[in-house]
């Protein structure tokens, strides 16, 4: 299947955290952004080898030179504040790097 419909599909799968993304970049919680540093952190490290800083990736389809995701295409910056979201190597058959979380039990330092 060609990357961007891959992409299209993935979207369309999963709209509703795509927008729960959204609304937590743009309404910052304490727990959330504590989280998605941790994750954006791992990310970076580039352990994956999958971190794709300017989005040039062909999964990368629309981000507009956001930091992304090489296995799914996903906006990290968005993807990390989702906390139902997992790191996605787990689809390549590859052990995940960060998982999700529930936030009520999470305890941020």
């Amino acid at each position: 299947m060609k990357a961007w419909k891959k992409k299209i599909n993935r979207i369309r799968n999963s709209y509703k955290n795509i927008f729960k993304g959204f609304y937590y970049t743009l309404f910052k919680y304490y727990k959330i952004e504590c989280i998605s540093k941790e994750r954006l952190k791992i990310c970076r490290t580039n352990k994956c080898c999958h971190y794709d800083k300017h989005g040039t990736s062909d999964m990368a389809i629309g981000n507009m030179g956001k930091e992304t995701c090489a296995v799914c295409g996903c906006i990290l910056k968005i993807k990390t504040r989702v906390m139902d979201e997992h790191c996605p190597l787990d689809e390549i058959k590859v052990e995940p790097l960060w998982s999700s979380v529930n936030i009520e039990k999470y305890d941020c330092i």
